[in-house]
């Protein structure tokens, strides 16, 4: 069944994922909507699991956005689909933004801090 509020928006926004208790991953959203977003990453979530995720930020490598946390609700070969946990706070507002403006081109590329593929590497995603 389909929970999705609003219009997916197809993108490539790069994130740093954390998930208890203490797994540490990055990860780039690949479509955004209004109640939650699908993110290509290697790191091992289950459904049903609560994960904080932080925009990596254009402006140079450590910068990261405002914490936001989502539930996992599916997991398959190349990533996870989350429900944003508070879905209008202003930091979703502003990935859905960073989303309709730029696309699937992304923002600036991030710095690499993955050994782990390309998929959980934000640079070369």
């Amino acid at each position: 069944m389909e929970h999705r509020w609003g219009d997916r928006i197809d993108c490539s926004v790069p994130v740093k994922l954390v998930a208890a208790p203490a797994s540490i991953g990055w990860g780039r959203i690949c479509n955004v909507s209004a109640s939650g977003a699908y993110i290509e990453t290697l790191l091992p979530v289950r459904p049903l699991s609560i994960v904080n995720l932080r925009r990596v930020s254009e402006h140079g490598p450590g910068r990261f956005g405002n914490l936001v946390r989502a539930a996992v609700v599916r997991r398959d070969e190349r990533g996870v689909g989350i429900e944003w946990v508070e879905g209008e706070s202003t930091e979703v507002t502003a990935i859905i933004q960073e989303a309709a403006l730029h696309g699937r081109s992304g923002p600036m590329s991030a710095p690499s801090r993955s050994g782990r593929g390309d998929r959980a590497n934000p640079q070369r995603a």
